[in-house]
């Protein structure tokens, strides 16, 4: 989760718990098959002999790990459960019941000492009428379960067996390239390599539609210690399953910064090519990983005078994201030193006369709390105007 997001969400009071543990408390994002054959220690094709809360499943098919056909592992798994009737509307696996799993070692050792087994974020998939169905959460909070209708998420016909058992199989061969040349991209620092890893990877994602991809994270990842800005421009404008918050990082150096400024002013770019850009600014004037990040001179006044602007033009989301910067480093790190006084005073008058004018329920949030975070007290005093 990135620096924004993080912040964001203490600031709303909301607490978030890994999904691997506690699905009643986080929405269900799961794993694309790619990144399943990445990440599990075990898959298997595997039916459920007995077991009551730890199951019992005998392996009839391997696709990775060192266990064979015929094996029996100890699988918890945890909040994932197929539909049923009554009030919980869900039932647990039954004896015969075969699934796919894509496995890791629990963290807690059996009674005796064996190795127990459990599923990683979308590392379950049912076998139902011949075909293999997903497992979905309809609500947060809520279980993860498996509809038997043979339909998968967005109401897509779910795969025959058969055709499936291919797609497995040929996802680890898949994984299998995709690290080499992730590999040979990294040792080169070809940036231009890693871009276009990740415009194969949103191939994947048009394919899987919301599953999360952490191949693309880490081809993402990568490009941001090579700060190519054309490259992670490139890299922001490839629409896929990923988070576009860590390849904002590679950004946040002077010229990088002036990089963004200058796509963001750029009047020839729509306001949604440009919200791209707003979005990849560091969440407020703060002390991020390798010290503070190096913000062009006048850079609230300029944010604060391009929120007006879109304002004027009735692009509401553009101004409420251009005043996102402006409210943190308002609110929370005036006082440590990184803002400028007379800067923040000039962005204040700025979306005091925005204020006037209204705007969503959002957006009249955020002018709010820039306001009154510019009036407040503290080491440094109310800015002066």
């Amino acid at each position: 989760m990135g620096v924004r997001r993080m912040l964001m969400m203490a600031a709303m009071g909301v607490v978030m718990v890994p999904a691997s543990r506690m699905a009643w408390g986080w929405m269900y994002v799961p794993l694309d098959l790619d990144s399943l054959a990445a990440k599990s220690e075990v898959a298997v094709e595997g039916e459920v002999m007995g077991g009551k809360g730890i199951l019992d499943v005998k392996v009839m098919e391997v696709y990775a790990g060192g266990v064979k056909a015929g094996d029996e592992l100890r699988v918890n798994p945890l909040f994932y459960a197929k539909a049923g009737q009554g009030a919980a509307r869900t039932a647990p696996f039954a004896v015969g019941d075969r699934l796919f799993w894509f496995l890791v070692k629990s963290k807690d050792k059996e009674p005796g000492g064996v190795t127990g087994w459990e599923p990683l974020e979308g590392g379950v998939k049912l076998e139902a009428g011949g075909r293999v169905v997903e497992f979905t959460q309809a609500m947060n909070p809520g279980p993860v379960v498996a509809e038997t209708t043979g339909m998968n998420r967005h109401g897509a016909e779910a795969p025959l067996v058969e055709a499936y058992r291919e797609e497995v199989a040929g996802s680890f061969k898949t994984v299998a390239r995709f690290k080499q040349e992730m590999a040979a991209a990294v040792a080169a620092k070809d940036a231009d390599g890693l871009v276009e890893l990740l415009v194969e990877r949103a191939r994947v994602a048009r394919k899987e539609g919301t599953a999360r991809d952490e191949l693309a994270d880490q081809a993402g990842a990568a490009l941001v210690p090579l700060h190519n800005n054309e490259a992670l421009d490139a890299a922001l404008n490839v629409e896929g399953v990923w988070s576009t918050e860590e390849i904002a990082r590679g950004f946040w150096t002077e010229e990088g910064m002036a990089y963004l400024f200058k796509r963001i002013e750029d009047g020839a770019l729509s306001a949604k090519q440009r919200d791209v850009y707003v979005r990849a600014l560091p969440p407020g004037m703060v002390d991020v990983e390798g010290g503070p990040v190096m913000w062009p001179k006048g850079s609230l006044v300029r944010l604060a005078k391009l929120a007006a602007e879109a304002q004027r033009k009735g692009d509401d989301s553009l101004a409420g994201d251009l005043l996102n910067p402006v409210r943190l480093s308002a609110g929370h790190v005036r006082s440590l030193g990184f803002v400028e006084q007379g800067d923040l005073a000039e962005a204040v008058k700025v979306v005091k006369g925005m204020r006037e004018k209204g705007g969503s329920e959002g957006t009249l949030w955020q002018m709010d709390e820039i306001v009154r975070a510019g009036g407040s007290g503290g080491p440094m005093g109310p800015v002066k105007e």
